[in-house]
Parts: structure tokens; C-alpha cells; sequence
């Protein structure tokens, strides 16, 4: 009886969850998480390890093994990003066991332990490794008891106060913080609701160096994806620094929502598609920026129109303009050419410099005379560079002698620069010679080296 009650809660549970989710209309496009924003995607090691946890944890124990994981990892003693990853795809196998293992497996986890604590390298590695599978052991323990049990535990270790950092008493500040984070992250993959006040006042509080409790709260609400826990992910995520802290640092798990995405389906909840798109472009023009650009991105093709009607828009804010530019460049909407275009020759001086760029990238060649006009100015130096730039990205050898002479003539070290690398694309095998009479009495390192590079490009165009 009681094994069938906790199954009903778990069910339960699980479609509240799904609820507090399902009435948004954005989604991601994969099954697992969500696009990657203030986060680095997961490594595809934990995507494999992920999926091998959902069938048959026993598996991730080779990743407890040092030869297997050096096979994995093979450069891990030389590279610090090897190394931070060798150390990561061994978490997350401890993590993984802790939320999916039973108790047969307590007493191989209790070897390894005893294993690394007896290493003569690296025994601060390996001590915290020891410390992180005892903490696993745990973790399995309370989750064979019940889900109120386990939830009730994780709490209890998400309360924990770490003791003031004190010479020789590291491993146990280290400790304390490791059950802390470890308690808050299952919190967050229980999808533990009951839990949300208390990871909101912990998102909320100040301090914790690089170990960020704050922020680790704020990944376990993104999970759980209450929206009493809207505005505290906002707060958060204005805040946001890349690699700042550990929990920075840390990738998205592959089941793991990024909290600007979960803002975002918070935020969205009960609208339309197109409602949500005119959401997230008005809100460009909050003094926050909340990552719409991504989120506009990830949306794909849907969200052209809008972005288009926002170009043509009188009303609409330099801001937003800006943004729209570089999303409809970024998803290849050829159907803004026209726009572009208009914004090109009649647009204020900041957004010709976007409108360039982004009918290079497009490709646009029905912009070539616009734009090689705009890289013979010099009243704005943005837009010249701008434009020199996207005559490089059309490539169209009309463009070559214009770019020549900026190479050759030009005052301004940055010009030269930039429609030497456009040459590359835009040019014939025939500025070979002008470039190379150029490259013995050019003054710049940077753009010596930029004319060189050119040069054997056109070089390789002449077999």
C-alpha cells in the first residue's frame, strides 16, 4: 500500500510539473532540455551517459574507473579544459547515480571511495571525489525510503549554513558546500514544488564565493519551472555571468532547461505563438536585456514576420531594430532583403551599419551598388566598415577595385584591414601584384598579416 501511494505521488507530482510547462507555446526542439543561452550546451558524453542512466545506471560506474575515463579524456594532465572536463563527465556520473541507482550498487560506490582516498596524486581530487560518492551512497538511501523522505533530506541539506573557511578545516568547508549544492540540485531533478520558497530565498541571498548557492537554486527553479519563481529568475538572469562561479561553469545537464528559457515558457504561459513573439520583441525595450535575441532565434522561421513588421514599424525603437537585424541575419530571411535594403539607405546611422552587415550575411547581391557606396564614404566610419565587411561576404569581384584602394590608399589602419580580408572573397588573382607593392611599405602588423593571407588566397584561385 505504501509503495503504491508513493507511486501515485510521484504521478502526481509529475503532472503538476508538466503542467506549471505545458500552457506556453514555445518549445524546444529537442526531447531533452532546452537550447543552450546563459549556459554551454552538455557535453555529448553526458547526453550518452544520460540515456545509459535511464536504462541501466550500473553502467556509469566505468566512468568511477581512471583507465576507462583517460581513454575518454586523453589529454586531461595537460589541457585545463581536458581537466575540468575529465573532472565533470566523473560528477556527473556520481550525479546520475545518486537520482536513478538502487542499493545494490551502495557497496561499489563505498569501494571507490576507499579507493580514491587511498590516492598519493592529486588527493584533493580524489578526496572530494570520495566525499561526493559517500554523499551518492546517501542520496540512494534516502531515495529507497520514499520520496517524502528523500525530498524532506534534500531540504534539510539545501538549509545547510558551510562553516567560516579556516586553515585546516578545507575538506570540511568543502564538505558542507558539496552536500549543500548536491542537496539543491535534487531538489530541482525531483521537481520538488514544495521545495520552491525555500530555493527562491536561497537564489535571493548574497555570498558564496565561487561555490554559488544562489545560483545552483536558480538552475533547480528553472527545473521545477513553478512560476511563483518568475521574477527571482529574472533577477538572476540579468545578473548572469559566464564562468564565474561553479555553477556558471557547470554545462546544462541534458535534461536541464536553461533559466533564460524557463523565464522565458514562465513568462509566455497561456499564450499564443504569436503572442509570445510580440512578447518577446516588446520586451527588448525593458532596461533588462533577457536574452529574447536567443529565444527569438531558437524560434526559427516563425518569428520573420513580426520582426519584419518591427523594421517597418515607425514607432519601433532604435533598440529593437537592432536586435531584429541581427536575429533575420542570423536565420537567413531572405525576405528582408527589401527591408534592409530601405533601412540601408534611409535608416539612421547605427542600424545602416546592422542593415549592411545583415545583407552580407544574407547574401543580398541586389544590394552591391548600395553598398559599395556606402564603403566609399567616410562620414560614418561604422557604416563604411560595415559595408567593406558584407562586400567581402557577397564576394562579387565587382567590389574588387573599390576594396583595392581602401587596402592601398586608405588612412584609417582598421579600413585597410577589413577590405584586405574582404579581398580574399571579393577578389581576383589579378590585385596580386598592387597588394604585394602594398604589403612592403604597409605600417601595420595586423593588416600585413591580413594582406598576406589574402594574397595566398587569390594565389590558390589562380590554379
Amino acid at each position: 500500500m505504501r509503495y503504491f501511494l508513493n507511486t501515485i505521488c510521484i504521478a502526481v507530482a509529475a503532472w503538476v510539473a508538466v503542467c506549471a510547462w505545458g500552457d506556453s507555446p514555445l518549445r524546444a526542439s529537442s526531447r531533452l532540455g532546452s537550447p543552450a543561452m546563459v549556459l554551454d550546451p552538455p557535453y555529448p558524453e553526458w547526453v550518452q551517459m544520460y540515456r545509459l542512466s535511464e536504462k541501466n545506471p550500473s553502467q556509469l560506474l566505468l566512468y568511477l574507473e581512471d583507465e576507462y575515463l583517460n581513454e575518454k579524456v586523453p589529454n586531461h594532465r595537460t589541457i585545463l579544459e581536458e581537466d575540468n572536463k575529465w573532472r565533470q563527465l566523473r560528477w556527473y556520473a556520481l550525479a546520475r547515480l545518486g537520482d536513478t541507482a538502487n542499493s545494490e550498487l551502495i557497496p561499489l560506490l563505498e569501494e571507490f571511495a576507499l579507493r580514491w582516498e587511498k590516492q598519493t596524486e592529486r588527493t584533493e581530487v580524489y578526496q572530494a571525489f570520495a566525499d561526493l560518492a559517500r554523499l551518492t551512497i546517501e542520496r540512494i538511501r534516502y531515495r529507497m525510503q520514499g520520496t517524502d523522505t528523500y525530498i524532506r533530506a534534500m531540504m534539510q541539506w539545501a538549509q545547510l549554513t558551510p562553516p567560516t573557511l579556516q586553515s585546516g578545516a578545507e575538506r570540511e568547508w568543502s564538505q558542507t558546500w558539496r552536500r549543500k549544492q548536491e542537496g539543491i540540485r535534487a531538489l530541482g531533478v525531483a521537481k520538488a514544488r514544495e521545495a520552491v520558497p525555500l530555493l527562491m530565498q536561497i537564489a535571493t541571498e548574497e555570498g558564496g564565493g565561487y561555490a554559488d548557492p544562489g545560483r545552483f537554486a536558480a538552475r533547480a527553479l528553472a527545473r521545477i519551472g513553478d512560476r511563483r519563481a518568475m521574477e527571482v529568475l529574472r533577477r538572476k538572469l540579468t545578473l548572469w555571468l559566464p564562468r564565474y562561479t561553479l555553477a556558471t561553469h557547470l554545462p546544462l545537464e541534458p535534461d536541464e532547461p536553461d533559466i533564460a528559457w524557463a523565464y522565458w515558457v514562465m513568462r509566455t504561459d497561456g499564450m499564443k505563438l504569436s503572442e509570445a513573439i510580440d512578447e518577446l520583441i516588446r520586451s527588448i525595450d525593458e532596461p533588462e536585456l533577457l536574452r529574447q535575441d536567443q529565444v527569438l532565434r531558437h524560434l526559427g522561421k516563425p518569428v520573420v514576420p513580426a520582426l519584419i513588421a518591427a523594421l517597418k514599424n515607425p514607432n519601433t525603437s532604435s533598440t529593437v531594430k537592432g536586435v531584429a537585424i541581427g536575429v533575420l541575419a542570423d536565420l537567413q530571411a531572405k525576405e528582408a532583403t527589401g527591408v534592409l535594403l530601405d533601412m540601408l539607405r534611409y535608416g539612421k546611422d547605427g542600424l545602416r551599419a546592422d542593415a549592411a552587415h545583415a545583407l552580407g550575411i544574407l547574401r543580398a547581391n541586389e544590394a552591391l551598388m548600395d553598398l559599395m557606396e556606402a564603403a566609399k564614404q567616410d562620414e560614418n566610419p561604422g557604416l563604411k566598415r560595415y559595408a567593406i565587411i558584407a562586400l567581402g561576404l557577397l564576394g562579387n569581384s565587382l567590389a574588387e577595385p573599390l576594396l583595392l584602394d581602401i587596402v592601398t590608399t586608405h588612412a584609417d589602419s582598421n579600413m585597410r584591414y577589413v577590405a584586405a580580408e574582404a579581398l580574399a572573397k571579393a577578389g581576383t588573382p589579378g590585385s596580386i601584384k598592387r597588394l604585394e607593392q602594398r604589403l612592403a611599405v604597409e605600417p601595420s602588423v595586423g593588416v600585413k598579416g591580413a594582406i598576406l593571407t589574402t594574397i595566398n588566397s587569390l594565389r590558390k584561385k589562380a590554379r
